[in-house]
């Protein structure tokens, strides 16, 4: 019996320091979970500050925003504006240009006529016609020509236009047709025709058939767009061989004011 005693005693004191270890345990427990609970709270209030933060930020975006989109729109009718203007300019422009493409027609038409009047007119004579004939006819009895040399022939071209204001270029080519001198006026020499071949010119081919001057029909020049007409005269040596052909080209309005 009193071992039966005994061993009860020692299982209830073995039970109650099994309960006061889980005790003890549970208290350590439940003081770690109030430390976290404490943590939690802290992370919570430090995230509830960022938020709020945040808040403020988007709030300070918005007010930012709403300033931009009225800009925006200001801006958008300035942009409005100006493109109105700009229209207003396009269609002005193109009334312009229209009226300009117009004017242009009417001139061309206008430069047709004229040319038409002059050219229909051909080889006409009148006061100061004559005079260039009668001076490049002059001078060419007065060059005595026995060769064609080009510095010499030059030479002579340039007294002849200094003669006769109205020459635009002087230029003799052989009795081949080719360019043998440069382009000579009272402004000295262009070489750009040196070398070309005439003999296709009507004014080098009648000039050497008819072994006399010949004047041509009134043109209009594509280089410079004014009037004119040209004057060849063959060149004979003294035994009357022919050497070459004089040309000669004549600006219309400079004969009509002499």
């Amino acid at each position: 019996m009193a071992d039966q005693t005994m061993s009860a005693t020692q299982n209830v004191e073995e039970l109650l320091a099994t309960i006061q270890e889980q005790v003890t345990t549970s208290s350590e427990t439940m003081v770690a979970m109030a430390e976290q609970v404490h943590t939690g709270i802290s992370v919570s209030q430090q995230a509830g500050d960022s938020i709020e933060a945040a808040s403020r930020d988007i709030n300070t975006l918005i007010k930012n925003v709403q300033v931009i989109a009225e800009a925006s729109s200001a801006q958008n009718e300035k942009v409005r504006a100006i493109t109105d203007q700009i229209g207003a300019v396009v269609e002005s422009s193109q009334l312009q240009l229209e009226g300009a493409h117009a004017l242009a027609a009417s001139a061309t038409q206008m430069s047709e006529q004229c040319d038409l009047l002059l050219t229909e007119v051909g080889e006409f004579r009148f006061a100061g016609h004559q005079r260039i004939r009668q001076g490049v006819e002059e001078s060419i009895a007065q060059w005595q020509l026995t060769r064609m040399e080009r510095g010499d022939l030059e030479s002579k071209l340039a007294g002849l236009c200094r003669r006769l204001p109205a020459l635009e270029i002087c230029y003799a080519t052989d009795k081949s047709g080719i360019q043998i001198t440069s382009d000579v006026s009272t402004d000295g020499l262009g070489t750009e025709s040196f070398g070309f071949n005439c003999n296709q010119r009507r004014w080098f081919q009648e000039a050497t058939r008819r072994r006399a001057l010949f004047v041509s029909d009134i043109y209009r020049s594509i280089v410079t767009g004014n009037y004119g007409f040209t004057v060849a005269a063959p060149l004979f040596n003294p035994a009357g061989e022919l050497l070459g052909v004089l040309g000669a080209d004549v600006r219309f309005d400079h004969i009509i004011d002499d």
